[in-house]
């Protein structure tokens, strides 16, 4: 149980980093391709806000994939370990 709810935060902050990198330092419009049309209307590409602001958020944007994607995988592993079978991953 423990686990299970220190993952999911870290699975939550994952998301809020990448969000946040997406917005604040990368601004790049193909990022908001499935937003409604009136927010991708607001989005305004600007100029890096200091230099080597794209570079950090994309840097953001891969490590928080990978962590989503490492707490996925531990958790399995953790699963698999404990000899759960199917229904107890849902």
């Amino acid at each position: 149980m423990f686990l299970t709810i220190t993952l999911s935060i870290i699975i939550m902050f994952a998301v809020v980093l990448m969000i946040v990198s997406g917005v604040d330092f990368i601004q790049n419009k193909r990022l908001f391709t499935s937003a409604p049309q009136d927010i991708q209307d607001a989005i305004v590409p600007d100029n890096e806000r200091f230099r080597g602001a794209h570079l950090i958020g994309w840097i953001l944007d891969i490590l928080s994939v990978l962590i989503i994607i490492f707490s996925i995988l531990y958790a399995f592993i953790d699963g698999i370990n404990h000899n759960w079978k199917f229904c107890r991953f849902s």
